[in-house]
């Protein structure tokens, strides 16, 4: 395995094995602009060329979408539950610069939050045909932290061929704040996603699923199987934009993301209301894990 930083006028960090290659821009919010496995990109790329929306979507839209980031405390931009802060859209660790380090299995980032008494680390570990993303928050201060954090890895939802997704009590339809017209089957669910039309845009929560698990079949024959624990995440939060977002047509993306969830809703300020947002104690931390498989199979004839 290799570990090498980039030229520093890149502002970028690349490690590489026989089968990955990550490259992270610490001063981007860490954010992985490259995914590979064995050659092959996992996530969205960068844009050939950006330029915001003519209209106010929110300051997360106010820089290229793309590859991966880390929302935290919160998704949703709201009010940080007793304090006098208003969190940005999307969090705030992916508009800050972090620190990260190249260890012999993978990356290692960090960051500290400037609001709050808290430190966020995102550690990925590499195997041949495996990835962990492994999460760790240390509260420095006093008082209990609320949170929540979603991994906002954006993949193209055209190249998937089969999804198999987990049974729900519920879906929600959070762009209408209505229950979805799909039943919260797994498999209803993921018919209505692989056949939705071009220019459809659906932003759908899963709710108290059955199963921390997401089956991905790309059409070049690879699987990746996303695993999570359910106990901590009883929410399936899925993206998924066949160029329907933003509304315009040189800027709308392709772009779909698998989000768990610790609350049935991904604003801090409405799950903390009842009493359904994960807490860090004071002096505490809070550790988990994520576990991607990758399989490669000839596509199917």
């Amino acid at each position: 395995m290799r570990a090498r930083p980039m030229s520093p006028s890149t502002e970028e960090c690349a490690w590489q094995s026989e089968d990955w290659r990550l490259v992270c821009a610490p001063a981007d919010g860490a954010r992985l602009s490259r995914l590979a496995w064995r050659g092959r990109d996992l996530l969205t790329a960068a844009p050939r060329a950006f330029r915001p929306p003519d209209r106010d979507l929110g300051r997360y839209e106010t820089r290229p979408v793309f590859g991966y980031d880390d929302c935290f405390p919160t998704v949703d931009p709201c009010d940080y539950p007793g304090r006098s802060w208003t969190v940005p859209d999307h969090g705030e660790c992916c508009w800050l610069p972090w620190e990260v380090e190249t260890r012999p299995d993978g990356l290692c980032c960090t960051v500290a939050s400037r609001a709050l008494p808290v430190t966020f680390e995102r550690r990925l570990i590499c195997g041949p045909d495996t990835l962990d993303w492994r999460f760790r928050l240390v509260n420095q201060g006093a008082a209990p932290l609320p949170f929540l954090h979603v991994m906002h890895a954006l993949m193209p939802p055209g190249e998937i061929e089969q999804l198999e997704l987990p049974d729900a009590a519920a879906l929600w339809d959070e762009i209408a704040g209505a229950p979805a017209a799909a039943p919260p089957q797994g498999a209803a669910v993921a018919r209505a996603l692989l056949t939705a039309p071009g220019g459809a845009v659906h932003m759908w929560i899963l709710r108290t699923v059955t199963a921390g698990r997401v089956t991905l079949k790309l059409r070049d024959g690879l699987t990746l199987t996303l695993t999570f624990p359910a106990d901590l995440f009883p929410t399936l939060g899925i993206w998924w934009n066949r160029r329907g977002y933003p509304e315009a047509d040189d800027r709308a993306r392709d772009e779909c993301a698998f989000e768990p969830l610790a609350a049935p809703t991904s604003s801090l300020a409405a799950a903390h209301a009842v009493g359904q947002a994960p807490v860090v104690p004071p002096g505490g931390e809070q550790t988990w894990r994520i576990h991607w498989n990758l399989n490669k199979q000839p596509p199917t004839r």
